[in-house]
């Protein structure tokens, strides 16, 4: 949706620098009585553009990474826990709603940790 938007941006731009100039009743912010014209709306829309494109393009932040990090060890923490006697000794039989909810915490997680990664690509 946001790469949209931003592609929409710049069409406008393209189109707004393909017509004359006109008026386009926008209020200018130094003197609201007076009103933008196409050519001077452009360097505002393209400066708006720039913004965008660095925001869409940017980096996972050290927050995001520790708060990514912290659930996935929580929840290997809470498989951990279900995989050991209270003697430390290995489970060697499981329930089945022990494995769905192994199963479950596990799935819980995985589309989150999906997007951070296309995130940190920049594929998202």
């Amino acid at each position: 949706m946001q790469d949209e938007l931003l592609n929409a941006l710049h069409r406008a731009i393209w189109a707004l620098n393909a017509t004359p100039n006109f008026d386009t009743g926008i209020p200018r912010t130094d003197d609201p009585q007076r009103t933008l014209n196409s050519y001077a709306l452009i360097p505002q829309l393209e400066a708006a553009a720039t913004r965008a494109k660095t925001a869409l393009s940017a980096p996972l932040t050290e927050n995001e990474l520790l708060i990514a990090l912290e659930r996935a060890f929580d929840l290997l923490e809470g498989i951990a826990d279900k995989l050991l006697y209270e003697e430390g000794e290995p489970v060697t039989f499981l329930e089945s709603r022990e494995i769905e909810d192994i199963y479950n915490d596990a799935i819980c997680e995985l589309a989150p940790f999906e997007t951070l990664i296309r995130k940190a690509r920049g594929d998202a």
